[in-house]
């Protein structure tokens, strides 16, 4: 990668600190709104609950897992941790990857079976006798317990995830490669100028060589002795 900044006012250690943090906040809520919210979802699909329980519990799974990559990017991120950003960096795109496939899917399988969650959704509610906790009620002026509504609201709702939110994470994504690239470069231009403060420091060989030419060249110095010394003792 060829940039330093992003978003025009951060750098990239800042932005890849900033996203890391925030992405695990968000499957970090993610985790907690599918394990307490899990009845309601089910809801929607009644008539096909051995479909819908598996991809349920697998969002769930991989909304944990998410949150706690995340974690370790932040914390690679906040020290510095080359290692730690280079592995994070290759998770990243693996998760990426997957959660591209997993909201088309999910969206499409929304789109699909509308007319059947609709249904479900009535049934949900003539059970529970109540809709305060459908997901939808309320949004865009929508009365409590229309369920056509409600599925309407998820399908915007997962368009905007599937398009939008996806997009924004490949981004992310090239900007956490990027700052792991230039971690990468800077620590190769430390060791590069750590390497020339030694050569620097050091004499070289022809620095030596006209030493040893300039001492060699010099006359012999004589010793001076005071008049009242004696010469050394011979036998």
């Amino acid at each position: 990668m060829g940039f330093n900044q992003c978003c025009l006012c951060l750098s990239l250690h800042q932005a890849s600190l900033i996203i890391t943090t925030a992405s695990a906040v968000v499957y970090g809520a993610c985790f907690i709104w599918l394990l307490v919210r899990h009845e309601i979802i089910l809801g929607y699909f009644q008539q096909e609950p051995q479909t819908i329980q598996p991809i349920l519990w697998l969002l769930v799974a991989f909304s944990g897992v998410f949150c706690l990559c995340f974690v370790l990017g932040a914390f690679g991120s906040l020290r510095q941790n080359q290692k730690i950003m280079r592995f994070f960096s290759m998770i990243y795109w693996l998760i990426t990857a997957v959660v591209l496939i997993m909201t088309i899917a999910a969206w499409a399988v929304l789109v699909a079976k509308r007319e059947k969650a609709v249904t479900s959704c009535n049934e949900y509610l003539t059970q529970v006798r109540g809709s305060r906790d459908l997901p939808g009620s309320g949004v865009f002026g929508v009365y409590d317990g229309d369920c056509d509504a409600s599925i309407r609201n998820m399908m915007i709702v997962g368009a905007l995830i599937v398009f939008i939110g996806n997009a924004l994470q490949i981004y992310w994504c090239c900007i956490v490669s990027a700052s792991v690239s230039r971690m990468k470069s800077n620590v190769g231009h430390q060791q590069l100028r750590d390497l020339e403060d030694h050569y620097n420091n050091y004499p070289s060989q022809q620095q030596q060589q006209h030493y040893y030419y300039y001492t060699a060249q010099q006359p012999p110095t004589e010793l001076n002795r005071s008049s009242t010394q004696k010469p050394p003792m011979t036998y």
